[in-house]
C-alpha cells in the first residue's frame, strides 16, 4: 500500500514575521524581511549517494520545470534532504518551495507524502504535477470515504509520486 511507497515525509505550515528574523541554514545565516513566509520541513529521508547529484538534479529541473537553475538556497535544501539530514527551509512565498521537496522525490524512488492546511494549493500542485506527466493524486477533508478509499487504492497500485493530504 502507500506506506511500503513512502520515502519522505513533507510538514508545511504558514509562519508570518512580525519583525525582521534571522534563521541559520547549516552554517549560513539568512535574514528574513517582515511577511509571510511558509516553512517546509522535510523529516529524516533515507541518505542517497552524492555521485552526479547535482548533474542529474538540473536535469530533472530543466526536464520539468524548464529552468536552467536554482534560485537561491534551492539546491542547498534539496542536498540537505537528499543526503538524509532533517531539513527545515524558510523561503518568501513565491520562493520556490515546492521544487525543494518534488525534486528530490523524482530523484528517487517511491512516494513524497505532503502534509498541507491548504486544499487550494494542494489542488493546484496536483494538477501542475500533472501537467508535467508526473503522478499525483491528493486526499482533502472535502472527500466522501468512498472517494478516500479510491484514491488510496489507485495511488498504491500506480505509479504516484506525490501524495498531498490535509
Amino acid at each position: 500500500g502507500i506506506r511500503d511507497k513512502l520515502v519522505t515525509g513533507v510538514q508545511t505550515c504558514a509562519l508570518p514575521i512580525s519583525k525582521r528574523s534571522t534563521f541559520c541554514f547549516g552554517k549560513r545565516a539568512v535574514s528574513l524581511p517582515k511577511k509571510e513566509f511558509t516553512l517546509v520541513l522535510f523529516m529524516n529521508p533515507a541518505s542517497l549517494p552524492a555521485q552526479h547529484l547535482s548533474q542529474r538534479l538540473h536535469q530533472l529541473l530543466q526536464e520539468y520545470w524548464g529552468y536552467s537553475g536554482f534560485r537561491p538556497l534551492q539546491e542547498e535544501i534539496i542536498g540537505s534532504v537528499l543526503n538524509g539530514k532533517d531539513t527545515l527551509a524558510v523561503l518568501p512565498t513565491g520562493g520556490g518551495k515546492s521544487i525543494c521537496y518534488q525534486l528530490p522525490a523524482l530523484y528517487r524512488e517511491g512516494l513524497c507524502l505532503v502534509v498541507s492546511p491548504l486544499i487550494a494549493l494542494m489542488k493546484d500542485q496536483v494538477e501542475q504535477l500533472r501537467k508535467k506527466r508526473i503522478t499525483a493524486y491528493a486526499i482533502t477533508s472535502g472527500l466522501s470515504s468512498y472517494e478516500v478509499k479510491n484514491i488510496l487504492t489507485v495511488a498504491s497500485e500506480s505509479n504516484c509520486k506525490f501524495f498531498p493530504i490535509r
